[in-house]
């Protein structure tokens, strides 16, 4: 009887051990201060994906030995869409939807759109080729706007994806008149297409809609261009950006030209030497919230102006269900709610005061592969005691007496 007693308790607690592992569904469970709002049928892994909407989700993904899928979640509504095969190497990079909610599939030269029960392949015209389609872009349906470079010139694109025409945007008048050269695009919480354009030590943000430039723009001088890591507009017009130097800033630039600055202390590390801030967003409580590392995480602040700022919470993928992408951040829209996606698309609603704890940091320390080699290894001995005992005749006729 004792030997059977061991032998469930190791099995429950091996059992217990694969359950709180967070690469399983129960782990999911267990904290729900981030929500998930999209996953991968079983044995497809997400390649990409894009939110057009808090409640719009585009996702791609494979498995080995079978094409790439494309899934939709609109609502309530669940739609999918097996690609044709790609030969190897050939690699999707973005995914959006059509007017129509039809799935249109981003390529470095092309596009595949599905239309009429078939999928239709639309090359760029001119034999245009983007390269690093996935970190300089923004895709709106079936627009995507992108950095590239041609003839040795950096430049902004505007794509159509149905037509495969495209256009250079050139930035306004004046801008061009100072020697501004366009550096990188982002879309604004109001759908805006913000460019920042640099000039020596000098920046500018400004915003196109509705086929043209907007009056607005800010300006800041800072003495390295290249450490502008990423920029955020909130809803009270002021800009927000996120600085990788020597040390890491945020500055915060109303209309009238002002500048805050706070501090950010260094990024949460695992001691992999790979933690980075990357990407910003403000929410209507005036946190930050800054994500990136490897793994991922994100950090809620409250920033001090003039010092360094408050550390709220900590969310990563061990200490809840944030999932974040090194090449698609975390997306916010105007409802509050902040979508970010890698093994699947979770969110978290940010308009609570009260930020919802993740689990312990001892819990999501724990290594639970080798804590599964601490029960494993024992009960592989005490089950290989007890095969010599059995094989013992003394022990066996013992036991049956």
């Amino acid at each position: 009887m004792v030997q059977i007693a061991l032998s469930v308790a190791f099995l429950i607690a091996l059992s217990l051990v694969f359950l709180l592992d967070n690469s399983f569904p129960f782990h999911l469970k267990l904290n729900s201060a981030w929500q998930v709002e999209m996953q991968a049928p079983s044995l497809d892994i997400f390649w990409i994906y894009s939110a057009e909407a808090s409640d719009n989700l585009w996702a791609l993904t494979n498995d080995l030995g079978h094409p790439y899928r494309v899934y939709n979640q609109a609502g309530k509504v669940n739609k999918n869409w097996d690609m044709p095969e790609l030969v190897h190497g050939d690699y999707p990079q973005r995914v959006s939807g059509d007017k129509d909610g039809e799935p249109i599939v981003w390529f470095e030269d092309r596009v595949l759109h599905y239309s009429g029960d078939i999928w239709e392949t639309i090359f760029y015209n001119d034999g245009l080729d983007l390269s690093d389609l996935r970190y300089r872009s923004v895709i709106t349906g079936e627009q995507g706007w992108f950095m590239t470079v041609i003839e040795e010139r950096a430049k902004l694109i505007n794509v159509n994806a149905l037509t495969g025409e495209w256009q250079e945007i050139s930035l306004p008048e004046k801008a061009i008149q100072l020697g501004f050269k366009p550096l990188q695009v982002k879309q604004a919480v109001n759908g805006d297409i913000m460019v920042l354009a640099v000039q020596e030590k000098n920046a500018r943000v400004y915003f196109w809609s509705n086929g043209g430039w907007n009056n607005e723009e800010y300006a800041f001088t800072i003495s390295n261009i290249l450490a502008i890591e990423d920029y955020f507009l909130d809803a009270n017009e002021n800009l927000w950006i996120l600085i990788n130097d020597e040390n890491q800033m945020v500055e915060k630039i109303p209309m009238s030209g002002e500048i805050s600055l706070t501090y950010l202390p260094p990024p949460p590390s695992d001691g992999r030497g790979l933690e980075r801030y990357d990407y910003l967003i403000v929410d209507s409580h005036n946190r930050l919230w800054v994500s990136g590392g490897y793994p991922q995480f994100i950090v809620a602040f409250s920033p001090q102006w003039n010092a360094r700022a408050r550390t709220l919470t900590i969310y990563n993928t061990k200490n809840s269900s944030y999932q974040g992408d090194i090449e698609t951040p975390p997306v916010y829209f105007e409802n509050g709610l902040i979508v970010s996606g890698d093994n699947y698309i979770s969110s978290i609603n940010t308009n609570i005061e009260n930020l919802p704890n993740p689990l312990p940091d001892w819990f999501s320390r724990l290594d639970m592969n080798l804590i599964r080699l601490y029960i494993m290894f024992p009960y592989l001995a005490f089950a290989f005691l007890n095969m010599n005992l059995y094989k013992n005749p003394n022990y066996r006729k013992s036991t049956h007496q």
